[in-house]
């Protein structure tokens, strides 16, 4: 015991390395994969890869999705996941165990993360029956397993510091280090999913008062360094979300989102307690064929721990932050809520009432780690082994009753073969659909032969081609229809002089008048928008940089 008690730091590296490794178990292997809801990340990264190699980076057009015609995906979707997995994949050069790796290495951060927020609560073991509760949470299984949401796991691993640096920040002495990383997990959450942010930020009244009342320095520098981290993050970012918001008109992604209704998916109470495991999809009412159960476990040693909390008189004003927030993304997830939801735009655009969820369960993960104060309420004796044994216990019973839900419905092998076969590719735009243009409404079914499709007797030769620029000659004069989506930054030249194009009607393809005959250059370059995000970007590192060094 003595031994043990004095390499934690050692035990605690292998203990989340193995917890995490045996719920990725059955898909942490060489080009091995599954079938969840979203199966299109192979295809992502192997289209991400593609375009860098093409030579445009950031990637915003996936070359041969949508059957060859330029689906505009990195370009709206956060792209930190499929970044990172790009980054594994250029070292070991497989598709499937890259983005697995990310999953991996994503839960090892969320569980360190959430150890230093439990630890900084309730001690070493209190930390350790936190990340334990986290890393065995059902919601964590259901989005890795059964929704494939890659992005919104890697949010929710990134959550635990947001938690954790956002209570260093609001200490009664200023930490810079916890300002900084205060930043770059706020950007990583950004660029980690579109919506998790706005999760949070439904709950700002309480982290305000939190943060506002938490004494130290005054309310003028306070109000300064809500506002200097809020600028710093929406500069480092900008290279993402500001084309994302100026080119939102452009797809067909708010009318898709707004056939989605928010009443067919809430959760009801039943189902967080006890919901048969399945691998459909989300229906209205209790027709759900998959389960928002917090687990059993969870729910009642986060009782347990704050009941432990109150006796041991370690009740705050941060256990009631943790409570507020965990109960109201509750309450937001249940139909209770359903006049918020109406009340409030902000709600309607997170589509699904329980991916609240994903921030309620974490808490309730943190706030299960209290139980091992059971060490000093025993009969108001302070016994340490006891609190060891508890925390001990606490892990066997996450482990026990949850390790079953960390599993696939069904392995695919060869999976590089089976998955990234190019009809798949061509059809994958099918499964995300919402980032077509908002001009296409009868989408392709077939790649075309040749990139130019004429309206008369025109005759051309196509001098070069490649998915993000055409050169063609053109013998005679009249409309001509181009083989790709139209779309921002597709810009045609005849010889020096720019050429106007526009979407071809229902069809969504580039279209323009040819006046006369000659060597027409069309190509996809960075709209001045975009060069205007990554000024931006460039600006907010920099001005990061000289802050985390003077």
């Amino acid at each position: 015991m003595n031994w043990f008690l004095k390499n934690k730091n050692w035990f605690l590296l292998i203990a989340f390395l193995l917890l995490n490794w045996l719920i990725l178990r059955p898909i942490l292997r060489s080009d091995t994969f599954f079938l969840p809801h979203d199966s299109t990340w192979l295809v992502r990264l192997h289209q991400f890869d593609k375009a860098i190699s093409l030579g445009q980076f950031p990637p915003r057009l996936a070359p041969d999705m949508a059957y060859g015609y330029g689906y505009p995906i990195f370009k709206y979707y956060a792209p930190l996941f499929t970044l990172l997995s790009w980054l594994v994949f250029k070292l070991i050069g497989d598709y499937a165990l890259s983005v697995t790796l990310v999953v991996f290495l994503a839960n090892l951060v969320g569980s360190w993360g959430m150890f230093l927020l439990g630890k900084r609560l309730y001690g070493f073991w209190g930390g350790l029956v936190s990340s334990a509760a986290f890393i065995f949470l059902p919601f964590r299984a259901l989005d890795i397993y059964v929704r494939g949401a890659f992005a919104e796991i890697l949010a929710i691993n990134l959550l635990p510091f947001w938690l954790y640096f956002f209570i260093l920040l609001s200490a009664k002495k200023f930490n810079k280090k916890a300002l900084v990383g205060f930043i770059l997990i706020s950007a990583g959450l950004i660029l980690s999913h579109n919506l998790y942010l706005l999760v949070l930020a439904c709950f700002l009244p309480l982290w305000l008062i939190y943060f506002f009342s938490s004494g130290g320095f005054s309310w003028k520098k306070k109000i300064l360094i809500l506002i200097g981290a809020a600028f710093l993050v929406l500069l480092i970012t900008a290279w993402f979300w500001l084309p994302l918001v100026i080119g939102l008109k452009d797809v067909g992604a708010l009318e898709q989102a707004g056939k989605t209704s928010f009443l067919d998916h809430f959760v009801y109470p039943k189902q967080l307690w006890n919901w048969p495991w399945g691998f459909a999809g989300s229906a209205p009412g209790l027709a759900d064929g998959m389960s928002f159960k917090l687990g059993k476990a969870h729910i009642l040693l986060a009782l347990a721990g704050v009941i432990l909390i109150f006796l041991n008189k370690k009740s705050s004003r941060l256990l009631w932050l943790f409570l507020g927030v965990c109960l109201g993304g509750l309450f937001l997830a249940l139909p209770w809520s359903i006049s918020f939801w109406r009340t409030m735009p902000l709600l309607s655009t997170i589509q699904f009432p329980w991916r609240f969820l994903g921030l309620s369960a974490p808490i309730l993960a943190l706030l299960s780690g209290g139980v091992v104060l059971i060490g000093k309420s025993f009969f108001f004796v302070r016994i340490r082994k006891l609190s060891v044994l508890t925390a001990l216990l606490a892990v066997f019973l996450f482990s026990f009753f949850n390790f079953k839900y960390f599993a696939p419905q069904k392995i695919v092998l060869s999976a590089q073969k089976n998955l990234l076969d190019r009809e798949v590719i061509y059809r994958s735009s099918q499964a995300v659909a919402e980032y077509y243009p908002a001009a296409v409404i009868f989408r392709p079914e077939e790649k075309p032969d040749w990139p130019l499709a004429f309206s008369g007797q025109q005759t051309a030769q196509v001098v070069a081609e490649t998915p993000f620029k055409i050169i063609f000659r053109l013998n005679d004069p009249g409309q001509i229809n181009i083989n790709r989506f139209y779309f921002p930054g597709w810009q045609l030249f005849l010889e020096n002089k720019p050429v106007s194009i526009n979407p071809e009607p229902a069809i969504g393809r580039i279209q323009f008048e040819a006046e006369e005959k000659g060597e027409y250059r069309l190509s996809f370059v960075t709209t001045p928008w975009e060069k205007i995000a990554y000024v931006l970007t460039v600006l907010g590192v920099i001005i990061l940089i000289i802050v985390t060094i003077f």
